[in-house]
């Protein structure tokens, strides 16, 4: 199944220049969110991430394809908070977009 190949065809410079920087972030750690319907990227390249990327954390999103932000949102933002050690629900933003979760 080709996902908008002139488009990628197109990108494969910056796309090259993107991947030749990963190096600089191989010793961080890496939350890698993988969207199980994804037909754009199969599982040999999620082993690929989770090989270049040493501490990195994979959290599967049941039911996201390509685009996991509008198929799981919700849990996306659940998987960050929980990556970044903060308890409870998600964070919750007045009408002024400020914070509600104390400490943040």
């Amino acid at each position: 199944m080709a996902l908008f190949p002139k488009e990628i065809l197109r990108s494969r410079e910056y796309l090259a220049e993107v991947e030749a920087g990963l190096g600089r972030l191989r010793d961080r750690r890496v939350l890698i969110l993988w969207g199980d319907l994804d037909t754009g990227f199969t599982q040999a390249e999620l082993h690929r991430f989770e090989r270049y990327f040493p501490r990195s954390t994979t959290r599967v999103l049941a039911g996201a394809k390509h685009y996991i932000q509008e198929d799981a949102p919700d849990q996306i933002a659940e998987e960050v908070l929980h990556f970044e050690g903060v308890a409870g629900p998600a964070r919750v933003l007045s009408p002024a977009g400020l914070s509600l979760l104390p400490g943040r």
